[in-house]
């Protein structure tokens, strides 16, 4: 199972199909609507974690999708981001005002729309991946730990430079034993080594994990951190 469930309601085939594409290969669980009746219904099957929104559409248009969802005691909470060529700055300030948590231009590129997702998603307080992660009662230390197959290193450091998290991520795969260690900082990237048949350090391991589609990483939130010299560091990331 994904990590995070995503809908889409949208009517027009070109915008989603790359919207969709982009998702799905960050390891998000991706559903579609095709219109604003449709995405209600889809959203009460689904639950989704979070909905990208169209405002021109059939039958029911991304206007009135909002004003529905959040007087629904079951729908209310999830967050939306508007994804719409409505670029007005009225458009927008509708948008917002209907309790939308962003709003996007189309088209979108890829790195924009996941960073958006993700800074939505850290917002609500729904990055932590179920069953597999914890923070202690006042949320000041998170734990997070999951497979890249699931979750890639560029939506999950998304994620942690939204958060402005400090801490050490670790990840792991093969019968080898590859290693690797990235120090954030205030959620950006102070140092990264790889350890094992091919190590390397600072923006050579980093582009050697980028490589990587599976294994395991743990992040655990530490404001105490090991010194930088101890890794190598990786100038303005």
């Amino acid at each position: 199972m994904s990590l995070y469930r995503i809908l889409v309601v949208d009517d027009e085939p070109d915008t989603v199909l790359p919207v969709t594409t982009a998702l799905a290969r960050a390891g998000y669980d991706v559903s579609t609507a095709k219109d604003g009746w449709e995405g209600l219904s889809r959203a009460r099957v689904t639950k989704p974690d979070l909905v990208l929104l169209d405002v021109k559409m059939p039958q029911m248009d991304g206007w009135t999708f909002m004003k529905f969802v959040r007087a629904q005691r079951d729908l209310a909470s999830i967050p939306v981001i508007f994804l719409t060529m409505a670029s007005s700055p009225e458009d927008r300030e509708r948008g917002l005002k209907l309790g939308a948590e962003g709003y996007l231009l189309k088209p979108v590129e890829a790195d924009r729309l996941l960073s958006e997702v993700a800074t939505v998603l850290d917002r609500r307080g729904v990055t932590v991946k179920r069953g597999s992660s914890a923070q202690d009662e006042t949320g000041a230390r998170l734990k997070m730990s999951g497979r890249l197959d699931q979750l890639g290193l560029l939506p999950l450091f998304a994620i942690l430079g939204a958060g402005g998290r400090t801490g050490m991520l670790e990840v792991a795969r093969g019968p080898a034993g590859d290693h690797g260690r990235i120090l954030i900082r205030k959620g950006r990237i102070a140092s990264a080594r790889v350890e094992g048949l091919r190590s390397s350090a600072g923006l050579d391991a980093l582009e050697s994990l980028g490589k990587w589609r599976d294994g395991a990483f743990t992040f655990i939130e530490e404001e105490n951190l090991i010194p930088e010299d101890s890794a190598a560091a990786v100038p303005k990331i």
